[in-house]
């Protein structure tokens, strides 16, 4: 799921002709796909639809790969090695800890098996927050304007290569702000 459309792009750019439309479709698709990936989540993709992940076990607490959580749909646990589960039950076997944003499992042994547990819930955002909605579209602004590409001067060509360190300032403080270090 992109972060942004191209009529929310076209609004913010003052932009009321079609003809750029395939282009900047094409951009801001890219532009969701560098952001998602800069920040290893997915934002509004799994807020309505059930996210499912695997866990070893070994452990009482277990961060999602997706945040926030919005709700557990269900923790199940295997015994062998993810053939058949059994489900836990909430405040029971396990809490969500809202305020750190992780699951804790008070359930049986600290067992330490492949595919122990089976983690399916919802998480994410209902709509993308607005700095970083603003920070999707300067991108866009920034791919647009190809200012990512080497600047030519005479007959001097200065390459610019582009890193994660190397995104333009007031963006990368935005998205290292929802970015998730593992």
């Amino acid at each position: 799921m992109d972060l942004i459309d191209i009529d929310e792009y076209k609004i913010y750019a003052k932009i009321s002709t079609t003809d750029q439309d395939e282009k900047i479709e094409l951009i801001s698709s890219s532009v969701s796909e560098l952001v998602k990936a800069y920040c290893a989540r997915a934002f509004l993709d799994y807020y309505d639809t059930d996210k499912v992940e695997y866990y070893n076990g070994g452990a009482t607490s277990y961060f999602t790969e997706e945040m926030p959580i919005m709700s557990i749909t269900s923790i199940e646990e295997s015994i062998d090695y993810g053939q058949n589960y059994t489900a836990l039950v909430s405040f029971e076997d396990y809490v969500l800890d809202l305020m750190n944003d992780k699951i804790i499992i008070f359930a049986g042994d600290l067992v330490n098996a492949p595919n122990y547990y089976k983690i399916t819930y919802k998480a994410g955002f209902p709509r993308l927050p607005s700095d970083l909605k603003l920070a999707c579209f300067d991108l866009v602004d920034y791919y647009m304007k190809k200012e990512s590409t080497p600047r030519k001067s005479g007959s001097d060509v200065s390459v610019q290569y582009i890193t994660n360190s190397d995104l333009p300032p007031h963006i990368k403080r935005v998205l290292d702000l929802y970015r998730v270090i593992r």
